[in-house]
């Protein structure tokens, strides 16, 4: 996403930008005389833009019609029912945005804007187009969602400039002949609306490159739709098609087709007709099985298939698809894995994976043995890495087809240190046993700090919670709420391990939640499955990729990208460990998963490490520390590569690393945190807060620590210019930031700092977010929640009084100490109230860019929005000239170069600063995003040749980011 500033704005006011209020809720008059304030100071620098959004009026200063050179108004999220005829005054407006109010009409005078192009309307009262804006013959985009239109007037025909109409959400249920009369429409939005059939008048449009008609009641399409022979982009989803209508196949020029969520039940072979698409968004819906020819649709880039019935592994499955508009999935993955499934046979899968967490000591090793029919020990050792274990269960016992699966039992250790490691096996393709002890209490249990564990990184797996020692005390939990609150709970129960009661009871639901898994009955290729079934023979712990390779040449699966499709099948499978796209360690397979977490138990349980050391590892230690039979020499390094993985530890030097979680409990003598009393403060308040968040902080941070000030749960450090304090305290799961230096400089260094820890926190459930707070200046203790003061600016509030708090402080003081990051942007799109049909975003109101220039953009699952393919559509500079575009940048660095240090964070802070002024050039804006889109990311970086090439290129896919 774009990076928001507070307040938002388009031209730049000072801080009396905010008439000073009486109470913590502004009054109409005090709105109307900070609008009116804005209108002077626009005045005074002959603005060509002006951006009034939000701001709750319900009448517009007539002094608006002084603003002679005004291009661009925007008017969004007001309470206006009315147009002041004096807007027409505005002779030079191009763009003028009017979402969000409640106009029910349009002063006839609107046609003296004759220069007008874009024209926003959406999200207002009215019930049918005013005929006066068919005389802005100018017009080029025209935006009337979300209103209560029930027909469109013939007279639309004179818009013969218009380029894009939106009209999603509306109740049309047919559109007038007159429509045809304009030639230059390219995209059409039509979604949500009352259609029962594809007006024929549409199929005329013979230019129209765009047409998106989402959440209709379409049951087939008409012939004449092959007459659309230049659309690229068509949007069937949420129709109730139930077969896909072969004239769609005759749509050569078609690149994009989303049929999501119909009914359809098989795909015609004349689909491969469609030599030219490349995204295929066939999700939720009824299909069992892919045409063979599928294979010959070569430029497809993103095949979404997941919520059909096919017999593809949900992990071959999410492969189709990319992590946003501008990246690619694989769809290769998917068509092999298929069509290897229909020729070479195919075999039961019949394993399934059952992860045991919990405390330490709580007996999950003891509930090991007892699944597995082994005798009770008293004196069990404490597990270290994980222990796995397997057991054949009879799914069908009262059945005379028995059902025989193989149950993988992994047994995690207890360890805290460890838990960063879970992510890279907590898998969806499992059932969890969480097993707490009936004695101790739920906090003592950390029963939701595992509950919210298993949902960040499985959260569609059936949970069962296991209460140990029975025979001492019962289990006693709300199990109401808590289901209530963790929906996969799926059962309670009771045991107790040194008596050996409720095992089989436990077994018998264990059993019953296995069957109930959609992938128990997966099918393997007939080759895969020997693939599989020899590393797991091999009896070794690692292999090099290599061999792997040349095992899968001797089961006749050659080709490299079938070879990677399987290993990462099977990683997710937990039968091995391979990252194979991590050049730190992709060359070692590991077959035996125990292996490498019991090395890195060796490691960190080195009593030396904490107590003589201080977290501090040399190379040169690991040979004491690892037997050599098990970890010779040569692997230390990958042992090593792993732990970084993990977040587990950082490079100090060449030859030393240092573990975090290993450093000593207390801060430093030295460190004197007086100096930070007048610093810039920020906060994160958890409801559960994990060690790893700080550790993995500390890791990922490294470059930055000031003079090896560390200690377990904080550090200091610098970016040259500021000086960072940032600390935990895990008893009152808060995190504090404190930053010295001067006002500028330290806003970007808490940016950097947030965007770090919105990394850690993203890993995490959403249960598990933290609330982010800004203490008071003047009083830090009394420190108020961030989004609430989005909120409160977004209402136009300017003062409040915080819980604690006598006098009134200014939102816009706080919240302008803080430099906002991407999320900071989801979060005010939220509060600034989105619309929604069905829960699917249609118009994200924070898309019309400040510069006024809105269009309506590329459609994902049917989300209409402002996005770079719009502005740049219509932009006069050629989107192809790749070169161009990088000198644009480059012209950008030459100019800031000399401003910021040549350091990462001075690379960060350079690049934040091109992407802000990118998007407030229209034109280089169009012109690189546009550049990106068909170049792509590499030559793009390519082409810029700069370090801080990744950070723009990064800054402009925000853009485009998928939903």
């Amino acid at each position: 996403m774009v990076p928001i500033e507070y307040p938002v704005k388009i031209i730049t006011f000072e801080e009396n930008d905010f008439v000073q209020g009486g109470g913590s809720i502004v009054a109409k008059d005090a709105v109307y005389q900070r609008a009116l304030e804005k209108i002077r100071q626009a005045k005074q620098i002959s603005a060509t833009e002006l951006n009034l959004d939000g701001m709750k009026l319900t009448e517009l200063p007539p002094e608006i019609a002084q603003l002679t050179n005004l291009q661009n108004l925007v008017l969004r999220s007001n309470q206006l029912t009315a147009l002041p005829e004096v807007i027409t005054q505005l002779s030079n407006l191009r763009t003028l945005a009017l979402s969000g109010n409640q106009l029910t009409e349009l002063p006839p005078e609107i046609v003296q804007l004759t220069n007008l192009q874009r024209l926003d309307l959406s999200r207002n009262q009215l019930t049918t187009l005013p005929e006066v804006i068919t005389q802005l013959s100018n017009l080029q985009i025209l935006a009337f969602i979300g209103n209560q239109l029930t027909t469109l007037p013939e007279v639309i025909a004179q818009l013969s400039n218009l380029r894009t109409l939106a009209l999603s959400g509306n109740q049309l249920t047919t559109l007038p002949e007159g429509i045809t009369q304009l030639s230059n429409l390219q995209a059409l939005y039509l979604s949500f609306n009352q259609l029962t059939t594809l007006p024929e008048v549409i199929t005329q449009l013979s230019n129209l490159q765009t047409l998106v008609l989402r959440g209709n009641q379409l049951t087939a399409l008409p012939e004449a739709i092959t007459q659309l022979t230049n659309l690229q982009r068509l949007d069937l989803s949420r129709n109730q098609l139930t077969a896909l209508p072969e004239v769609i196949t005759q749509l050569s020029s078609l690149q994009t087709l989303v049929l999501s969520r119909n009914q359809l039940t098989a795909l015609p072979e004349a689909i491969t007709q469609l030599t030219n698409l490349q995204r295929l968004d066939l999700s939720r819906n009824q299909l069992t099985t892919l045409p063979e020819v599928i294979a010959s649709l070569k430029q497809l880039r993103r095949l979404v298939l997941q919520d059909n019935r096919l017999p593809i592994p949900e992990e071959i499955i999410y492969k189709g698809w990319g992590k946003s508009k501008l990246s690619d999935g694989n769809p290769r993955a998917i068509i092999d894995y298929y069509l290897d499934y229909l020729t070479q046979g195919r075999q039961p899968l019949n394993e399934v994976k059952m992860i045991l967490v919990g405390q330490g000591t709580v007996g999950k090793t003891s509930l090991v043995k007892r699944l597995c029919k082994e005798e009770f020990d008293p004196s069990e050792t404490k597990t270290d890495g994980i222990v796995i274990r397997d057991i054949k269960l009879n799914l069908s016992p009262q059945s005379h087809h028995n059902h025989i699966v193989q149950l993988n039992i992994w047994d995690f250790g207890g360890q805290e240190i460890m838990h960063a490691t879970h992510q890279f096996f907590l898998t969806n393709r499992s059932v969890y046993l969480l097993l707490i002890n009936n004695r101790n209490s739920e906090e003592e249990n950390r029963l939701e700090y595992w509950l919210n564990t298993i949902e960040s990184f499985a959260s569609n797996s059936p949970v069962i919670i296991v209460g140990n020692k029975s025979d001492e005390h019962p289990l006693d939990l709300n199990e109401k709420d808590l289901k209530q609150k963790y929906p996969n709970i799926k059962a309670f129960i009771s045991i107790s391990c040194k008596e050996n009661t409720c095992i089989e009871e436990l077994l018998q639901k264990i059993c019953h939640e296995i069957k109930a898994l959609p992938h128990v009955g997966d099918f393997l290729p007939k080759h895969w499955f020997d693939v599989k079934e020899r590393l797991e023979n091999l009896n070794k712990n690692y292999i090099p990729y290599e061999e792997y390779a040349d095992i899968c040449s001797e089961n006749s699966i050659t080709e490299d990208d079938k070879q990677k499709s399987l290993v990462s099948l099977l990683h997710d499978l937990g039968i091995v460990l391979n990252f194979h796209d991590d050049p730190n360690v992709n060359d070692t397979h590991v077959i035996n998963p125990e292996w490498l977490t019991a090395g890195i138990y060796r490691i960190i349980n080195y009593s030396d490490l904490t107590t003589k050391f201080k977290g501090i590892l040399s190379f040169d230690l690991l040979a004491k520390i690892l037997p050599n039979n098990d970890y010779p020499a040569h692997k230390h390094k990958f042992i090593i590569a792993m732990m970084k993985k993990f977040e587990l530890c950082l490079d100090l030097n060449g030859d030393d690393l240092l573990i975090p979680n290993l450093l000593p409990k207390s801060a430093p003598e030295s460190l004197d945190e007086t100096q930070w009393q007048d610093s810039l403060r920020f906060e994160y308040h958890y409801l559960i807060l994990s060690q790893s968040i700080i550790s993995r902080f500390i890791v990922k941070m490294h470059d930055y620590i000031a003079n090896k000030i560390w200690w377990r749960t904080g550090v200091v450090l610098s970016d040259g210019k500021n000086q960072a304090l940032v600390k935990a305290d895990l008893y009152d799961k808060k995190i504090f930031i404190a930053i010295n230096g001067t006002a500028h400089t330290r806003r970007d260094f808490l940016a950097a700092i947030r965007s770090c820890f919105n990394s850690i926190n993203k890993t995490f459930s959403e249960k598990s977010q933290p609330e982010e707070k800004i203490p008071l200046p003047n009083n830090p203790k009394i420190a108020v929640s961030y989004q609430h003061l989005l909120t409160l600016e977004c209402k136009g509030f300017e003062d409040f009084i915080p819980e604690g708090a006598e006098d009134p402080v200014s939102v816009f003081e706080l919240l302008s100490s803080i430099k906002p990051i991407p999320s900071d942007q989801e979060n005010f799109d939220r509060i600034r109230g989105d619309m929604h049909f069905h829960g699917e975003t249609i118009v994200n109101m924070s898309d019309i860019q400040q510069s006024g220039n809105f269009g309506i953009g590329h459609m994902s699952d049917g989300t209409l929005k402002d996005n770079a393919k719009a502005v740049g559509q219509y932009n006069e500079a050629s989107s192809q000239n790749l070169a161009q575009a990088a000198q644009d940048i480059k012209a950008l660095i030459d100019q800031l170069e000399g401003d910021y240090a040549s350091t990462p964070m001075g690379n960060m802070q350079m690049g934040t600063e091109i992407v802000t002024r990118i998007d407030q050039n229209q034109t280089i804006k169009g012109r690189v995003v546009n550049a990106l889109k068909e170049a792509g990311v590499e030559t793009f970086k390519q082409a810029i040749s700069h370090p801080v090439a990744a950070i723009v290129i990064a800054g402009v896919e925000g853009f485009l980011e998928a939903d």
